[in-house]
């Protein structure tokens, strides 16, 4: 009896093990065999027109998650080679991702999240793919920065704009001329959106402003120089002289200061450059003896201004001038000029590195029997940079690789001619130019020449190099000039010029999207009647613009416009 009872018993634990095995084994594979899902996403897959501004990525998962297991480099957002900053928030069971800052127009991204994990193991059986493509940016409707007054009648012109591509502020200047007969500086701040109110920057001093720049730095900061020409009391001589002013935003604009240049030999042609310590630097050009030199000063908060320095090699009349300067994201800055050279006019440069100074000067144009026109160039993200200038009547080109030196000068023009060539580069180190050419279209009555102006653009590239040129706008249209254009850190870019529609002057647009090419220009002086012209367009990291530009009104008075792109 007491065996059969042991039986039982042992029997009884047998089954109890064995029900305990299945049902762990049961729960184990359950767990195993339920992986975590996506169930839900806003955007959605595949969608179109997404904003771009304060947007949250939004996922929903098929369990609680574990927070842990969400890391930074888990979930990744980029476009093409790009990587967007982003901030990671997990709630329960859902991801939300926010970008850093707006994201650019009309492009496509991809989110990726990878190894995340529920709050009971649940595992992604494979990582989750999310496209979607940003909607377009539009122009706004153009506003008056300021405008002149009837009773008052005044003329403002001679536009310069700076921006900050990394938050999108950005600094006009414009001189204005009175019916008291004088012409002062004014300048205006962007910021968020808005226009603050103009200001005179010139202060009291005397003189005519003639020539004016204008750069900004990080945290706001700006700087703008002029150029004065004023007369001497005692014998009537006329004296050109360099005049600079400061704004900070903390403080506003400071009191104008005079350069250290002696009256006699003049100023001229003063350019401006901030590099991303906050030292700003000048150039210009003065005669010495009858003969342009190219000269240099440097300005730190506290110390002021610094001794000139001459840039240029000693040459003979009519010397060196037109100068222009920029610095890279490392503080080291090129300097490039007109150089009259053994009967032609040469692009010349000079280098400023950020731990050594100013280098020495140097020929960059690699042909050196042929006349060549100011120069302009900007650097990429990379301390490499692209230069071009007007040469025998044609669009030339030099890139700059750190370390390495200029490119020997290529013609990028195809065999077109073109005047006042402009250019932008991102970071990235795509590049885009832009020209006017001057076609002869008949003679008048008194065998004068008629002329018509036709803008242009060539792209570069890195993997490609330089693109044919292409037109901007209607090839039977009217005349054309003043072309502007900047780029985007996705390659895409925006160009702006004045072209007569037949009655008058009007500002017109076209965008570059690295999908499809430039897609048609577009009027964004919407409330212009009577002229408009001399328009400067300049673009943000994220693909946003801003535009500027001189408008007159039904009574003469010209006033400086804007609209934004975003």
């Amino acid at each position: 009896m007491q065996a059969a009872i042991r039986d039982i018993k042992q029997g009884v634990k047998w089954r109890t093990a064995w029900c305990l095995l299945f049902f762990t084994v049961f729960i184990q594979a359950s767990h195993a065999i339920t992986p975590l899902r996506l169930i839900a996403s806003n955007p959605s897959n595949n969608s179109n027109d997404v904003e771009r501004s304060d947007l949250v990525v939004s996922l929903t998962f098929s369990a609680n998650l574990n927070s842990h297991s969400v890391a930074a480099n888990q979930v990744v957002l980029r476009r093409a080679n790009a990587k967007e900053t982003v901030a990671i928030t997990v709630m329960n069971n859902q991801i939300s991702i926010k970008p850093a800052r707006a994201l650019l127009p009309t492009t496509t991204y991809t989110l990726i999240v990878a190894g995340v994990q529920g709050d009971e193991g649940e595992a992604l059986s494979s990582p989750v793919s999310l496209v979607f493509k940003t909607r377009d940016g539009t122009w706004h409707s153009p506003q008056r920065i300021v405008a002149g007054s009837q009773d008052a009648p005044t003329i403002q012109q001679s536009t310069q704009l700076a921006f900050n591509k990394e938050d999108g502020s950005a600094m006009v200047i414009w001189t204005e001329h009175t019916s008291t007969l004088r012409t002062d500086l004014f300048a205006s701040r962007y910021a968020s959106g808005q226009w603050n109110a103009p200001q005179q920057i010139n202060g009291n001093m005397p003189g005519e402003v003639l020539d004016a720049a204008i750069a900004v730095g990080k945290a706001g900061v700006a700087v703008a120089v002029w150029e004065i020409c004023y007369t001497n009391p005692d014998d009537g001589s006329m004296h050109f002289r360099i005049v600079s002013n400061e704004y900070t935003p903390a403080a506003g604009w400071a009191t104008p200061q005079l350069f250290d240049v002696d009256a006699t030999q003049g100023g001229f042609s003063p350019k401006v450059a901030i590099s991303p310590d906050g030292r700003a630097t000048v150039v210009w050009y003065q005669y010495v003896r009858g003969t342009g030199r190219i000269f240099s000063s440097q300005y730190t908060s506290g110390n002021g201004w610094s001794a000139a320095v001459a840039l240029d090699a000693a040459s003979s009349a009519p010397g060196s001038f037109n100068p222009h300067i920029a610095f890279d994201h490392n503080g080291n800055g090129y300097v490039l000029w007109q150089q009259w050279w053994h009967g032609v006019t040469l692009i010349w440069g000079n280098r400023y590195m950020s731990d050594r100074g100013w280098i020495a000067p140097q020929i960059i144009q690699s042909d050196r029997t042929a006349f060549s026109d100011e120069p302009q160039f900007a650097f990429d993200g990379n301390g490499n940079a692209m230069a071009i200038w007007p040469q025998s009547g044609e669009i030339f080109s030099s890139r700059y690789m750190r370390d390495q030196g200029w490119s020997t000068s290529l013609d990028i023009s195809d065999g077109i001619e073109g005047v006042r060539p402009t250019i932008d580069v991102n970071a990235s180190g795509d590049a885009f130019v832009a020209w006017t050419q001057v076609v002869v279209t008949g003679t008048d009555a008194h065998g004068i020449p008629r002329t018509r102006g036709i803008d242009w653009s060539a792209r570069y590239t890195i993997a490609d190099g330089w693109e044919a040129p292409t037109l901007l706008q209607d090839p039977n249209g009217f005349d054309s000039g003043n072309v502007s254009l900047a780029v985007d850190d996705a390659g895409n870019a925006i160009a702006a010029w004045s072209e007569f529609n037949g009655s008058f002057y009007r500002i017109y647009t076209n965008r570059y999207l690295v999908a499809s090419g430039w897609i048609g220009r577009k009027v964004i002086d919407t409330t212009n009647t009577v002229g408009a012209s001399k328009p400067h367009v300049a673009v943000d990291a994220t693909g946003n613009a801003v535009a500027v530009w001189e408008q007159t009104d039904a009574v003469g008075n010209t006033g400086i416009w804007s609209s934004r792109f975003e």
